[in-house]
């Protein structure tokens, strides 16, 4: 994105990118991005609806038949509406992206919602999520995502749940041997802007970064 950004734009435009939690938690990011510390962040769909209720269908269980489904919503005029339902509040979204579906996880199988009961789970910061955990027989908790594997090995958290990649790549699975494939959320990734560096854009830049990101 940041290459295509700065070839269209005939370098105008320039995307710096700070990976694997550098400027801090998706929410640390979110709220840097809400005061206009920090321009762009990619956040999970549900924490949006810490800033805007309109994002909490993101962190819905059950929502999508299917993965067509949901890449369908994503691509809706719906959801254009829901990007730019936070105009006013310091940031807007750019688009969504797959960010694949979420399963349990954790040190034992989790093969009906029995199974959760009384288990500290790792939830991203949206209340939607929390509640969908506490309904299940799980005791929901926050933990930054970058922490999980530390909190999984310590025994802060008995459990989490994300998807296949975040397992491998964040190297979950050394620390929690069972993964329930139950897809229980398909919550897109967003991209959020600060309404600050949005503003500050002319009409064919914003025009050209929206296109990027889709």
């Amino acid at each position: 994105m940041a290459d295509k950004v700065k070839e269209k734009s005939d370098g105008k435009l320039k995307i710096k990118i700070f990976p694997n939690g550098q400027l801090g938690s998706e929410r640390d990011q979110a709220e840097q991005v809400v005061t206009g510390a920090i321009d762009m962040a990619k956040i999970n769909g549900g924490l949006a609806e810490s800033f805007e209720p309109t994002f909490k269908v993101n962190a819905l269980p059950f929502l999508f038949r299917d993965v067509p489904h949901m890449r369908k919503f994503m691509r809706s005029e719906a959801t254009q509406e829901m990007l730019v339902s936070s105009a006013g509040k310091g940031f807007v979204g750019l688009t969504f992206y797959d960010s694949g579906t979420r399963s349990f996880y954790a040190k034992k199988a989790i093969n009906s919602p029995a199974d959760l009961a009384g288990m500290k789970v790792r939830v991203p910061g949206s209340p939607t999520m929390m509640e969908m955990v506490n309904l299940l027989g799980g005791k929901a908790t926050p933990v930054p995502f970058n922490e999980v594997y530390t909190a999984l090995q310590q025994g802060v958290i008995d459990g989490a749940e994300n998807n296949i990649s975040s397992l491998v790549e964040m190297k979950h699975s050394e620390v929690a041997k069972f993964y329930s494939m139950d897809q229980h959320m398909m919550t897109p990734d967003v991209i959020i802007i600060s309404e600050r560096a949005w503003g500050k854009l002319s009409a064919d830049e914003q025009k050209i970064l929206k296109e990027v990101c889709d």
